[in-house]
This record gives structure tokens, sequence and C-alpha cells, in this order.
């Protein structure tokens, strides 16, 4: 039968034993993680006595050193609204009890401003429009005729609205308007003041010009002229001559012939002169 002091020198024994054999399983220990708050190495349980290495990244912003039993390092990651990639790695001075590991974080945060139109205030993202719209431009034109000047004036009025870029919603919105006066005049045309009312050749037309000072298309209307019948001309018939005696009537003619009237004043004093010697003749021969 043992003793019982050779019995609790196996039990030390056999205490050391499981020790020693659990002890490596422990020792060497390596961790890495990564979340928005940023990239962890936890190590432990290495020989202090050595220059134990380690290296720990995110993207390109690397820690690398060495270290003895332990270390804790961290790297922080970009707040800037994107993924990013990570990684570590663990070994004994010797290179032996490796570790590593690798992955990627994020997005965290929110991206940085843009600024894509430099000539606007503020910062402006990617598919913003720099160019603002064209302008709002509407025009009226109204007349009146001012026939103590003898002058018809044409006032037009134009009225531009400009965009403005809106920083909160990021579009253009129109601004405020600017209205301005142009005053034309032309000459009063002969008889448009004379008659009742006065001719006004623009009454309040809108639109544009096209070279003429009221409208773009200009039909001027002329109010009718009175013509008068003109009667046709009437013949004048001279009156017929009736001859003594023979009671024939002489040629007769028209008052715009003056030589035909000659003709006919000679023809009939002949006549005359020959009635009258016929009846002298008469006489003598019945006395």
């Amino acid at each position: 039968m043992l003793k019982p002091s050779r019995i609790l020198a196996a039990l030390a024994l056999m205490a050391v034993a499981v020790l020693g054999l659990a002890t490596p399983a422990q020792a060497h220990d390596a961790a890495g993680t990564a979340s928005c708050s940023g990239a962890v190495l936890d190590a432990g349980s290495y020989d202090g006595s050595l220059a134990n290495t380690y290296t720990l990244s995110v993207d390109q912003d690397t820690r690398t050193g060495t270290f003895g039993a332990s270390v804790h390092v961290t790297v922080p990651v970009p707040q800037d609204g994107a993924v990013h990639s990570w990684s570590f790695t663990v070994a004994a001075a010797d290179g032996s009890y490796h570790f590593a590991d690798s992955g990627q974080v994020g997005p965290c945060g929110t991206p940085p401003p843009t600024d894509v139109c430099t000539g606007l205030p503020g910062d402006q993202p990617t598919g913003t429009t720099c160019t603002p719209p064209p302008n709002q431009v509407t025009s009226t034109h109204v007349t009146e005729l001012d026939c103590a000047s003898t002058e018809q004036v044409t006032t037009t009025t134009t009225t531009t609205t400009a965009f403005v870029f809106d920083q909160p919603t990021q579009t253009w919105v129109p601004g405020t308007p600017v209205e301005t006066q142009a005053v034309t005049t032309q000459a009063v045309k002969p008889g448009d003041c004379s008659t009742t009312p006065p001719v006004d050749h623009c009454p309040g037309v809108k639109g544009g010009t096209n070279g003429h000072p009221c409208v773009a298309s200009h039909h001027e209307t002329r109010p009718p002229v009175a013509v008068k019948a003109v009667p046709k001309q009437v013949a004048y018939h001279a009156p017929a001559l009736v001859l003594p005696e023979t009671g024939a009537p002489a040629a007769s003619g028209t008052s715009d012939s003056a030589p035909r009237l000659a003709g006919a004043g000679a023809l009939t004093g002949g006549v005359l002169l020959l009635a009258g010697l016929m009846w002298f003749r008469r006489r003598a021969l019945s006395v």
C-alpha cells in the first residue's frame, strides 16, 4: 500500500503535467476587428522577452511595430461615406504563431460636399445645372394718337425676369422681374386727325415691331374717298335755218365744229342773195 506522501507527490506531478500541456493551447492569442469606430488589433500570451511583430492597416493607413507579451492597436476608419479595406498580421519573433485577417468596413459617415459649379455660391453636388435658363422676356405695346403735336406715340413696356440659383433646393428659380419702357413716335398721316374719332393705326396692339413702330404686321385701313359722278358730254346742235319762200331747212351743225358753221353761213348768204334777185326780177316783169 502506497504511503500518503507518495500519493501526494504523484498527484503533484500529474497536475504539473496537465498545466504544462494546457499552457501552449492558451498562449499566442491574436484577433482583429473593424467597425466605423476603427480597426482594432489585440494580441497576447506571447513571449515578452522576444520582439514579436504586428501590422494593422486601413487602406493605406498602416501601423506596424514590435511587441513583447501583448499589443493593442487601433487605426481610425474615414468617415467619408465610402467603404474601406482593413487587415492585420501578428507573428512571434521566429515567425511562428502567425495570425492574419482582413475585410471591409463602411460606409461610415457622410460624403464630403462637392462643388461642380465653382461660379455659384455654396457647394453644388454632381448633376447640378451650372448654367441658368434663358431670361423670361415679355413685351406690351400701347399707342396713342397725339393730334396736338401731330404724332402717334408708341410705349413699349418690357419685363425681364432672370433666374437665380436657390441653394437649399439646388435649382434655378425666377428672380425679381425688371421692367423697362421705351417710347417711339411717328408722324400722323394726313387726314388721321381730321376724322371723328381720329384714326389710331396701332390701337393698343401687343406684339413685336418687325420694323414697324407699332406691330409686326400692320395693315393700314384708309377711309373711302367719295368720287363725284361727272355727266357725259352732251352734243350741241345748232338750230336749223329756214330759207325764205321755200321753207327748206338750211344745213345745221354742232357748236363744236367751227368750219362747218362757217360753210353753212356762206351757203345761207348765197341763197338769200339769189332769192332777192329773183324777187326784183318778178316785180320788174309785172310792171
